[in-house]
C-alpha cells in the first residue's frame, strides 16, 4: 500500500477523544496519547482563549485560571507563540527564551515549540486551524504546534519533526501526532490561488483539493487540511498507528468548538496545552 493510500484510509480513523469537565468548563484530550505520558488538554467552546488584545481582561483570565488549574502537576515555565502562520519551530529547553507577559514568556516568528523538560508547559491557541501534538515517550521530548492552511501547505508539523530529530537523540519511528479539532473537509472552501497553491506543493495527492457543487459566480474548492498533514508525517516515516485523529470540524460542531470561518467578528479561540509527565 503507498503512502497516498494510507494517508486516505487514515483519515476515516477516530482515536478515542474523551471530555474532561471538572467544574462548568469542559476541555478534550487523547486518553491514548495521555497514557504515554503526555499531558494535554484542548479547551472547548465554554471559554473563549483569544488572547490577543485581552491579556488583562478578567473574563480572560479566568479562563486561563480554568484551564491551568485543570492541567495537573506543576508547571514551572509557560510558554506561548505569538503565531504568524510561519513553517518554523523553536526548541525552549532552557528558561528566559523568547518575551515576558503576563502569563509567561512568548516567542515571536514560529508557530511550534519544542522541548525535553518535563516542568515546561507548551501552549498554541487554534480556531480552525489544526493543533498537532508530537511526543516521543522513548526520549521524553515533545512539541506543540499550530498548523494552519499556511503552516500545513509549507509543512510547518514535518519541519519541527526534523528539527527534533537533528537536535536530540531521537528515533522517528518513535514519535506518536495527535491532531485536535480543525476545519474539516467538507468545510474549508477556498478560492482559485488557494488551491492552486496546494495543488503545485502536493501534486501526488489527486483527493486533496476538490470542486466544490452549486451554483457560485467564481469556482470554489475544498481543501482536506487533514489528509495534506497525515499525508507529510507518513512520509516522514510515523506509523501509521501512531498518528491519532479525532476527526471533529471545528466549523461542523457549534456545539463544543469556536470557529473564525463560522462565527467571522464574533469568533473565538480555543488554546491546547501539553507537558511531559515527570
Amino acid at each position: 500500500m503507498d503512502l497516498i493510500d494510507q494517508a486516505q484510509i487514515l483519515c476515516q480513523s477516530h482515536a478515542a477523544w474523551r471530555t474532561y469537565q471538572p467544574a462548568d468548563v469542559r476541555y478534550f484530550y487523547f486518553p491514548d496519547l495521555w497514557a504515554l505520558g503526555l499531558n494535554h488538554l484542548f479547551s472547548s467552546k465554554d471559554v473563549n482563549l483569544r488572547m490577543k488584545g485581552r491579556e488583562a481582561d478578567p473574563d480572560f483570565l479566568q479562563a486561563w485560571q480554568s484551564l491551568i488549574q485543570a492541567m495537573p502537576g506543576s508547571h514551572s515555565v509557560y510558554y506561548f507563540m505569538l503565531q504568524e502562520h510561519t513553517d518554523r519551530s523553536a526548541r525552549v529547553d532552557k528558561e528566559g527564551l523568547g518575551q515576558a507577559f503576563g502569563l509567561g514568556r512568548r516567542l515571536t516568528g514560529v508557530d511550534g515549540l519544542y522541548t525535553s523538560r518535563p516542568d515546561f508547559l507548551l501552549s498554541s491557541s487554534f480556531g480552525d486551524c489544526a493543533p498537532l501534538l508530537l511526543y516521543n515517550p522513548e526520549a521524553q521530548v515533545q512539541a506543540n504546534i499550530h498548523s494552519g492552511w499556511k503552516g500545513t501547505l509549507h509543512n510547518v508539523g514535518g519541519k519541527a519533526l526534523a528539527a527534533m530529530l537533528e537536535d536530540y537523540p531521537v528515533k522517528v519511528e518513535d514519535f506518536y501526532l495527535a491532531i485536535g479539532p480543525h476545519i474539516g473537509r467538507e468545510d474549508f472552501e477556498v478560492g482559485d490561488d488557494v488551491a492552486d497553491l496546494f495543488r503545485a506543493a502536493y501534486p501526488a495527492l489527486p483527493d486533496l483539493v476538490r470542486p466544490k457543487a452549486g451554483p457560485s459566480e467564481r469556482p470554489k474548492y475544498l481543501v482536506d487540511l487533514q489528509l495534506c498533514l497525515c499525508y507529510n508525517f507518513l512520509r516522514a516515516g510515523l506509523p501509521p498507528d501512531h498518528i491519532l485523529l479525532c476527526n471533529q470540524s471545528t466549523v461542523a460542531k457549534p456545539e463544543d468548538y469556536h470557529s473564525y470561518r463560522r462565527d467571522k467578528a464574533d469568533f473565538g479561540l480555543m488554546m491546547g496545552l501539553s507537558q511531559i509527565r515527570a
